[in-house]
């Protein structure tokens, strides 16, 4: 019988445009970091991105790369909350997304901890 695994297309696709949203925030950072008008509207986008791969990573499997968006979210709305960022805090930002971003463009489908999921074994224990 072959396995079911339904999950792997949508692993794949958040896979795919994984290296869309962490290219669209670096260009968020790269914007607020010159200054200009909409700075910080940039900073509210970049924070919205980090937020979805939070949370669609750990759903499709990557715990890792949940935690890491997580905490780097948690960083950024300590920002946007007083909607200043100094310096020192940006410098913080875009370090921990440096690591964010290196450990989110070396993942594969194949590494969700859900890629290889036969999920009629959760359909058995539903029953």
């Amino acid at each position: 019988m072959e396995p079911n695994t339904a999950l792997k297309p949508i692993i794949e696709r958040f896979c795919d445009g994984l290296q869309e949203k962490v290219t669209e925030i670096a260009g968020c950072l790269e914007q607020l970091a010159e200054g200009g008008e909409q700075g910080f509207s940039k900073f509210e986008n970049a924070l919205d991105l980090v937020h979805q791969i939070s949370g669609l990573a750990g759903t499709v499997g990557y715990a890792l790369l949940s935690e890491k968006a997580a905490a780097l979210e948690r960083l950024m709305r300590s920002a946007s909350s007083t909607g200043t960022l100094d310096a020192a805090l940006f410098c913080e930002v875009r370090s921990d997304f440096e690591g964010l971003k290196a450990l989110a463009l070396s993942l594969t489908p194949e590494m969700s901890t859900l890629y290889h999921v036969d999920l009629r074994q959760f359909a058995a224990v539903a029953r």
